[in-house]
């Protein structure tokens, strides 16, 4: 295996971390690593719903704050 991957912009200074892989499937395959990141899902459309950020009130002396991601 190449090490490519291990100069690659997004990798951060102080450690290489290889890429999650993806599997878009409607099965369910038993995949464990210790090294690599799987994610198993049917419709890319989960995938991206897993990681989108969840919209969070907060309720401080009779008012509602709402927090923005940066």
């Amino acid at each position: 295996m190449s090490n490519e991957w291990q100069q690659e912009p997004w990798q951060p200074q102080n450690k290489k971390v290889f890429p999650a892989v993806i599997v878009i499937t409607d099965t369910r395959y038993k995949i464990e690593s210790p090294y690599i990141k799987f994610y198993q899902v049917p419709h890319i459309d989960l995938l991206v719903n897993r990681f989108e950020p969840k919209k969070t009130d907060i309720q401080i002396k009779n008012s509602t704050l709402k927090l923005k991601n940066a």
